[in-house]
């Protein structure tokens, strides 16, 4: 088992489905990457993580909208697979264990619940 954490921005609202019995949320997570080169050019891309959380918690679906700020860990698979063109690719996915809203998207409805989780952890620090 490979235990990740990672910080990203959701892609698009998440969604829930019933898998065997159980409640799968899912939705697709963008970590930002930058570095420089050796000649100084600066090279930026994107690296997307598809996460899942089995839980049945519908609550979720209000507040885990596009644009929302993540802290998530859990444990990390990749799977290759060939494209419709023939292409040799590969995707991670990540099974959530926990996970913390850093930000939430503009959209959201933060309810009573989360408002007041998320409050009681905020003492003003950036971190």
């Amino acid at each position: 088992m490979i235990l990740t954490q990672l910080v990203g921005t959701l892609g698009r609202d998440a969604e829930h489905k019933q898998v065997n019995g159980s409640g799968l949320i899912t939705f697709p997570v963008a970590i930002d990457q930058s570095y420089k080169k050796k000649d100084g050019e600066r090279v930026s891309k994107t690296l997307w993580v598809d996460v899942n959380i089995w839980a049945d918690a519908q609550g979720l679906l209000k507040v885990l909208k596009k644009g929302a700020v993540l802290f998530v860990s859990g444990e990390i698979s990749a799977r290759a697979f060939t494209s419709k063109d023939g292409e040799l690719k590969a995707s991670l996915s990540l099974k959530a264990r926990d996970f913390k809203i850093c930000k939430y998207a503009e959209d959201a409805v933060a309810d009573e619940e989360f408002a007041g989780a998320e409050a009681a952890s905020n003492d003003g620090l950036p971190f």
